[in-house]
């Protein structure tokens, strides 16, 4: 008890730090967070442009359509794949 008091005293809002995301980053260093939310938005990035290929109009008439349903399964799966790596590392940071 004492010794959350102390952290809490150490934080300049000691608000945020009760929260899960301060806890989880709490010994993170500053790239640790970079490499994190650059993660985040290329699982974003991949599955975006997998609906692009798939459902957009923008490019029929550049790329034939058994190539860009095929890319976009390929950029889709390969985007669950990077989801996939980030909560299992997300999970060994916990577990540290």
């Amino acid at each position: 008890m004492e010794n959350e008091e102390q952290n809490r005293e150490k934080t300049p809002d000691s608000a945020a730090s009760s929260g899960r995301w301060s806890r989880k980053w709490e010994g993170a260093t500053r790239m640790q967070r970079v490499y994190y939310l650059f993660g985040l938005f290329m699982i974003l990035f991949y599955v975006g442009l997998s609906y692009i290929m798939i459902f957009s109009p923008i490019f029929v008439e550049r790329i034939s359509a058994p190539m860009r349903y095929g890319l976009g399964a390929l950029f889709f799966i390969y985007g669950i794949f990077r989801g996939y790596r980030q909560v299992k590392e997300s999970q060994r940071r916990d577990e540290e």
